[in-house]
């Protein structure tokens, strides 16, 4: 039986388990090199108890609070469920699932898509990001083998559906791992998606990090140059351009007040002045680049109301909303958004996907996401709502 001792030891170990989340989920929530917008996820295991980040909350600023606590025994039911063969009616009742495995007084909170997966990975520490380094090599046509190389002990995920789908994925290759090896990989890379690093303590898991980063940039020796080129915004011809991509964003988003942005750098140059360049960033590399940005860019070679309002209608017509990203030939990219935070933040998650492009070159080039696959992710409400809880206004 229990004693006062025995359960207040039990209390002070897992608010310092807690602490140290929310401290390593702010630094690395913080560096850009690792996290944008509402991306990424955390987690930490005390006993029964899995601390896990909250749908759509920031890492940057996450607090104790911000963390869901789940039950391990109830999760394991999860992925061991059986669930409808519709995709959609699945993720219904995966979800329903995982809010059935919070613990006791977290029922206003929602659990990240990819809890199951962070509990699976049996070390006290996980960490999710979507670094544009690593995504460089897990979204090339030579990852794998790349990876296989560069990181022997590291394990590969190879694309599928996120969610659940991803979750059951996983767990096969970490099985696999783990009945060759006799241990679970403490470094899991997605392919087009991103990077689970796992481990027992804060200090192994920077050394994992810091491994990973520093092999990457070694390799890397194309990199991605952002340097501005001072172009004056909102004046003269970029900002009338940018007042008709706004105009149509509006007209065909159905967003009154919708806000567009400008962006030009070196890359961006490169890109509006061959179209050839710019069919390398044209469709997805991630599920966060469908969540922010939609999953497909576009590129006009003018940039008068007739043009931009034909393409727009096109788009629509043809995928139910509005472009987000517009690149205009000479002139650089356009993001917008239903507010400046939402353009904003597909201004700097498209910068992300850029670099990637250029980080993939050093692996014998990009390679988009399956339409299958990006289709899932527009229509996933678990997805949408990230984007809502990430997005909203200040």
């Amino acid at each position: 039986m229990l004693t006062l001792n025995d359960i207040s030891g039990i209390i002070t170990y897992a608010m310092d388990i807690l602490k140290e989340l929310v401290e390593l989920s702010n630094y690395y929530g913080g560096d850009p090199e690792f996290v944008l917008a509402g991306g990424g996820n955390t987690s930490a295991k005390a006993g029964n108890d899995l601390y896990v980040k909250g749908s759509g909350t920031a890492l940057a600023a996450i607090t104790a609070d911000g963390f869901v606590r789940m039950d391990r025994a109830k999760l394991k039911a999860v992925i061991n469920g059986k669930y409808s063969d519709d995709a959609s009616a699945r993720e219904r009742e995966v979800l329903a699932a995982l809010n059935a495995a919070r613990a006791a007084g977290e029922e206003n909170k929602r659990p990240s898509v990819e809890t199951s997966l962070h509990d699976m990975l049996d070390f006290t520490y996980v960490l999710h990001v979507h670094p544009a380094l690593v995504n460089g090599m897990t979204c090339s046509r030579t990852g794998k083998q790349t990876a296989a190389k560069l990181f022997p002990d590291a394990a590969w995920v190879p694309a599928t559906k996120a969610g659940f789908i991803l979750a059951v994925d996983s767990k096969k290759v970490i099985d696999a791992y783990l009945k060759g090896r006799g241990k679970q990989p403490a470094v899991l890379f997605i392919e087009n998606h991103g990077v689970f690093f796992s481990a027992n303590s804060r200090a192994e898991l920077d050394a994992a990090v810091s491994g990973v980063m520093d092999k990457l940039k070694e390799k890397a020796e194309l990199k991605p140059n952002f340097s501005e080129l001072g172009i004056a915004e909102p004046d003269g011809a970029v900002g009338n351009i940018r007042l008709t991509i706004q105009e149509a964003y509006q007209t065909y988003g159905g967003l009154d007040g919708a806000v567009t942005v400008f962006a030009l750098n070196r890359e961006i140059l490169n890109i509006v002045r061959d179209i050839n360049a710019f069919k390398t960033v044209e469709y997805a590399f991630t599920p966060d680049h469908i969540v922010y940005c939609k999953h497909k860019a576009v590129y006009l070679g003018g940039a008068s109301p007739g043009v931009v309002n034909a393409a727009f209608s096109a788009y629509r017509a043809g995928h139910g909303f509005a472009p987000k990203i517009v690149f205009i030939k000479d002139f650089g990219m356009f993001a917008s958004g239903k507010n400046a935070k939402e353009a904003e933040a597909a201004r700097d998650v498209f910068l992300d996907e850029i670099k990637i492009a250029v980080y993939a070159k050093n692996f014998g080039g990009g390679k988009f996401m399956s339409p299958g696959d990006a289709a899932f992710i527009l229509n996933w409400e678990a997805e949408n709502y990230r984007q809502s809880v990430s997005l909203k206004a200040n």
